[in-house]
């Protein structure tokens, strides 16, 4: 796609972010269960584009 050119794999740096956040500030439970499913949607939504490609 044109115009993501800045930042080519954004949702690694994402997912990181999550997992660092998970286990740094130990956020409350369902918190955290929000956030790994965001991950798991953003590594979907990743692997759905690395196929359209």
């Amino acid at each position: 796609m044109e115009g993501i050119g800045i930042i080519k794999k954004p949702e690694k740096n994402i997912v990181k972010f999550i997992d660092n956040a998970n286990q740094t500030h130990s956020p409350p439970r369902d918190s955290q269960h929000q956030l790994e499913h965001l991950k798991k949607l953003i590594l979907d939504l990743n692997e759905k584009e690395s196929e359209l490609e």
